[in-house]
């Protein structure tokens, strides 16, 4: 993917994956510049937001994520993977309404998803 973005520097898709390569590799700052650089050529991005929203989280950047993983909602209203980040999040800072609330919509979008529906059953487990 490097050479296709060094090929097609205005184009978000190949930013956006080699981004996500980075993140597999745990190569944060490397991911963050792709990922960021994609969601700014595709403001519409939710994968970007999301991955970005993932990065801050396993860093330490607890607000960042939480405006990233909004952010991935609001680009598109039925990425579910954003929606499980948010309430895992939620889950993490102990706002267990509001993890039932996230994962429960995720469901409305992807009825059947078991990870969606493994953990809504954990957040419950919480109430």
């Amino acid at each position: 993917f490097e050479d296709t973005v060094k090929k097609s520097p205005s184009s978000a898709r190949p930013a956006l994956m080699l981004g996500t390569v980075y993140l597999t590799e745990k190569r944060f700052g490397a991911a963050t510049e792709m990922l960021t650089r994609a969601s700014q050529l595709d403001p519409q991005s939710a994968e970007s937001y999301n991955n970005l929203g993932f990065i801050f989280l396993n860093t330490g950047y607890s607000m960042e994520a939480e405006q990233m993983f909004e952010k991935a909602i609001s680009a598109r209203e039925s990425f579910v993977p954003a929606y499980l980040n948010l309430g895992y999040f939620a889950l993490r800072i102990g706002d267990v309404d509001r993890a039932v609330a996230l994962f429960e919509k995720a469901l409305t979008f992807e009825p059947s998803n078991e990870k969606v529906r493994t953990a809504l059953k954990k957040a419950k487990s919480f109430e």
